[in-house]
């Protein structure tokens, strides 16, 4: 896997081993990343389902000036941290290590808000739509939240946009502001 864009255009990632985690493929991230185009510069970017962190990274490549990098596993974890120090963005990510309720719960005390949440999670599960839901307290006015999941999974309200790429379907929520 390799950062597709921007400043850090070509340097490779590591990645997780095993099938734990589904790395977004090139051309669904390059497709992702010409749709985000509005909302990236200076962007606070939350990734909740980081696995390798490859979404973020891109994100900070592109012109976003923080990452909120979370995953549940401890491993990824490990690899973000590496990916992060590899890449130099050491200062531009906060990295945590927690379920996505909590980590919600961390953000409201902390009182930040994001320009684009990134949610990748395992496909197929039963909490997508509280996910979502949940997430929208957080963004900033006029922000995104990104969506890659299976193309089982639909998404009515505050659709932006909506792109299928095979089984994968990428659904951007929020206020439309083009």
């Amino acid at each position: 896997m390799r950062i597709i864009g921007g400043d850090s255009r070509g340097r490779k990632l590591k990645t997780l081993e095993g099938s734990a985690t589904r790395p977004t493929l090139d051309r669904v991230k390059e497709a992702v990343f010409n749709m985000v185009g509005p909302w990236i510069n200076d962007a606070v970017v939350l990734d909740l389902f980081a696995g390798s962190g490859g979404l973020a990274f891109e994100a900070l490549s592109r012109g976003a000036k923080k990452a909120y990098i979370n995953d549940i596993s401890k491993s990824a974890v490990k690899v973000i941290k590496e990916n992060a120090d590899t890449l130099g963005y050491g200062e531009n990510v906060e990295i945590f290590n927690l379920s996505w309720q909590d980590m919600l719960k961390k953000t409201l005390q902390k009182g930040v808000n994001f320009d684009i949440i990134i949610l990748d999670p395992p496909y197929a599960n039963d909490y997508i739509y509280e996910c979502v839901n949940e997430c929208k307290r957080f963004l900033s006015e006029g922000g995104v939240i990104i969506i890659e999941h299976d193309e089982n999974t639909a998404f009515q309200d505050d659709v932006i946009k909506e792109k299928k790429y095979g089984i994968v379907r990428i659904t951007f929520v929020g206020e439309k502001n083009e």
